[in-house]
């Protein structure tokens, strides 16, 4: 889970937005911006788990084999 609060970019975008700084407009892009990045973060996170997953599952079933 520790990769979720690594996307520290995103982080500081959304502690920037906060303090209210430029326009509308600007920090609706800002705050598209974080949404994405965090996302994709939480993308290669879930996705590494699962081939970590598969990697342990088919590891298993070889040493069961021999």
């Amino acid at each position: 889970m520790r990769a979720l609060f690594l996307s520290s970019g995103a982080y500081r975008i959304k502690c920037h937005l906060k303090t209210k700084k430029g326009t509308a407009e600007q920090r609706e892009r800002q705050k598209f911006a974080a949404d994405v990045h965090s996302s994709i973060h939480r993308y290669r996170w879930y996705s590494r788990s699962k081939a970590q997953e598969e990697n342990e599952r088919y590891r298993n079933r070889r040493s069961s084999l021999v």
